[in-house]
């Protein structure tokens, strides 16, 4: 396995904090004469920070040096409030369940915290080689995989990972030592802590290691639960169990994420084809190859340049996050300038006073409605044709059908999560990123129809070209220019929006990767600090995903052939919803077997808003499957071909930890 260490260690994504020469290398070691004292040993620290995880160590750090003897001496136990902290530690631990639970103390010192829980009933075991006592419970050597049979519930190690050059894979190690069960515990200095008080006195040779709270989160992401970003497929294996989390990273790397990349460079390269019409779906590079009856594989020149697009941006992520970020604002701030422009023109400059009036005097008239029958044969037999105009059960359906647009359009409101831990605050950030993100697209939706509403009567809105409703609102204000206008503004956004998504995506295969539960290539970081393989491998599937067509054939006998987009788009409505439901229920699910646990971020009108979305959301999947069943069901199939596939897997990892 690949950890951090691999390419912070050396210093060369690092950058300088802290430098001190002639430091003392024993800070608590105690000399027979003056003369000893002064001639002990020294050594300097040069401390550097990672510029991709934020772990700070000393990079001139010499481990020969430290050869401790019995003249070393770190004993506390004697001060007051010392032991007030032993107890409020134990007093924390017992808050988040330590009652009841088999514990292992990594690095028990002295063994005075762990006397401390013997003496209140705990069931626990200790290991360190420089122990001096006589305690049968405490192990005089190291915890490694050949004690795994204690299975602890909880592993605490108090002030021993800043005295280990490797932190990343010793973590790994204990994780593997304990059959990567149960829950850590770690206290450690923090540099945070150190430069906020300025208290540099604190910094001294013994610790090799100082740490963030950025580095710290990223440190257990990748090394307990074996992956390094993973985002709500953290959270769906926590609340339910690993294989929830395993169908989330399948059903995400197979439809979700990369069935919008396709999609969205499938929109990229039809714009440009208004730009440059050489860009056609119908000049074949690859004339269409029939797959059955139903489907077929094809290339041609729209295709080609909507796979080139994902490649290209592929490799510049590729080259690190800085990168990427930059390309991201750049490309976020222009596509959110031009909408706002267009939302300008439309409601204060060219607003049509005639189409206004139109609207707004019918606003909650249902006009030219159109029939949506069942999806299925099956179906039909007990669901009827409707239309929004059939009452109740008619608006309903007719509304979740019509929200697979809107669904789709900000669908990467959970992305932030996937890059967590490369976020210098995640607790902080991640919320408010969600929060607004949402909030701002949100916002633009609306507004956007409103300038739409306000330049076009209904009737051109219910029938633009291709559902080009924004080409149709440009070219109503400025001519023909309007449609050129609107297919560069597209351009623009297709490109920044898929980005993102290629940018975000590859991270959850890496942590399943890390968890054993995907191909181990995908495990790596390169030398840049990112998931390299992972975003090639989600690159070439996407370009699968573009190639594949629809095959249509008439009464007449005549073929014609679909990109696959509308149907790309319904499977990951539906697919990605099923896992909605399942992420705001399993909130819920945290807070009945987590009561204690801390949580930075309150769940706004708790518990009225879950219910209420996955009430909403399970109704929107039921219309999905009865009345749009063709495009579906294969979500459904391809989430339920997860479990299977979650079985070899996961049968696979156990024999390569036995």
């Amino acid at each position: 396995m690949t950890f951090i260490d691999d390419f912070s260690d050396d210093g060369k994504n690092s950058i300088l904090v802290f430098r001190q020469s002639k430091v003392p290398v024993f800070q608590n070691k105690v000399y027979s004469s003056n003369i000893e004292a002064l001639q002990a040993p020294v050594a300097d620290v040069e401390l550097v920070q990672s510029d991709v995880s934020g772990f700070i160590f000393n990079k001139v750090f010499n481990p020969k040096l430290m050869q401790y003897d019995v003249n070393y001496q770190n004993e506390q136990a004697n001060s007051v409030y010392f032991r007030k902290h032993l107890r409020s530690v134990l007093d924390l631990l017992y808050s988040l369940g330590l009652k009841g639970k088999k514990v292992i103390e990594v690095g028990c010192g002295k063994g005075v915290f762990f006397d401390l829980m013997l003496n209140e009933g705990i069931d626990c075991w200790g290991f360190d080689p420089t122990y001096e006592g006589n305690n049968p419970r405490i192990n005089k050597d190291y915890f490694s995989e050949k004690f795994n049979d204690i299975n602890a519930d909880v592993i605490i190690m108090r002030h021993t990972l800043e005295h280990i050059p490797k932190p990343f894979s010793f973590i790994h190690t204990i994780a593997m030592a304990n059959n990567y069960k149960g829950y850590l515990y770690v206290e450690v200095p923090t540099f945070d802590w150190i430069v906020e008080k300025r208290a540099f006195w604190d910094i001294f040779y013994e610790h090799c290691n100082y740490f963030t709270e950025q580095s710290l989160g990223l440190m257990f992401n990748n090394a307990v639960t074996g992956n390094l970003f993973g985002g709500q497929y953290i959270y769906l294996r926590e609340a339910y169990s690993p294989l929830w989390g395993f169908l989330f990273g399948w059903t995400l790397f197979l439809v979700i994420q990369s069935g919008t990349i396709a999609a969205v460079a499938v929109g990229f390269a039809r714009y440009l084809g208004v730009l440059f019409p050489a860009v056609s779906p119908k000049t074949w590079m690859v004339a269409p190859i029939a797959l059955g009856s139903k489907y077929a594989v094809s290339l041609s020149v729209q295709q080609f340049t909507g796979i080139v697009m994902v490649l290209f941006l592929t490799f510049l992520n590729t080259l690190g996050v800085r990168l990427g970020k930059l390309i991201q604002n750049i490309f976020t701030t222009a596509k959110t300038l031009a909408l706002l422009g267009l939302i300008f023109l439309g409601v204060f400059v060219a607003h049509n006073h005639a189409a206004i009036a139109d609207n707004l005097s019918q606003l909650w008239a249902i006009r030219n409605p159109v029939g949506i029958e069942p999806g299925a044969n099956f179906f039909r037999q007990f669901l009827p044709t409707i239309t929004a105009a059939s009452g109740a059960f008619g608006l309903i359906v007719a509304f979740g059908v019509a929200q697979v647009g809107s669904l789709f359009s900000s669908d990467a409101w959970n992305n932030i999560g996937f890059t967590a831990a490369e976020l210098k605050n995640p607790k902080r950030d991640v919320a408010l990123s969600m929060a607004f993100g949402t909030l701002i697209v949100t916002a633009l939706y609306v507004l956007a129809n409103l300038a739409y509403l306000c330049a076009l009567p209904l009737a051109q809105i219910q029938n633009a070209p291709d559902d080009r409703v924004a080409t149709a609102a440009l070219e109503a204000i400025f001519g023909p220019a309007g449609a050129l206008m609107m297919a560069g503004a597209i351009i623009v956004s297709t490109f920044g929006c898929n980005n993102g998504l290629i940018l975000a995506g590859a991270r959850v295969p890496y942590a399943m990767a890390h968890d054993k539960l995907f191909f181990a290539g995908m495990a790596k970081l390169n030398t840049r600090g990112v998931p390299a393989t992972a975003l090639v491998f989600q690159g070439l599937w996407v370009a699968v995903l573009i190639t594949l067509r629809t095959r249509n054939v008439d009464a007449a006998g005549t073929v014609t052939y679909g990109n696959l987009y509308s149907n790309l788009l319904d499977y990951v409505v539906f697919s990605v919803l099923i896992f909605y439901v399942l992420t705001v229920a399993g909130v819920m699910v945290l807070r009945w077997k987590r009561p204690n646990a801390d949580r930075p971020y309150r769940t706004f009108l708790y518990p009225v808003l879950p219910v209420l979305y996955i009430v909403l959301a399970s109704a929107i999947l039921c219309v999905l499957l009865f009345y749009r069943t063709q495009t579906a069901w294969p979500g459904l199939v391809i989430v339920l071909l997860g479990v299977p596939v979650y079985w070899l897997w996961s049968r696979r990892a156990a024999r390569s930890r036995a």
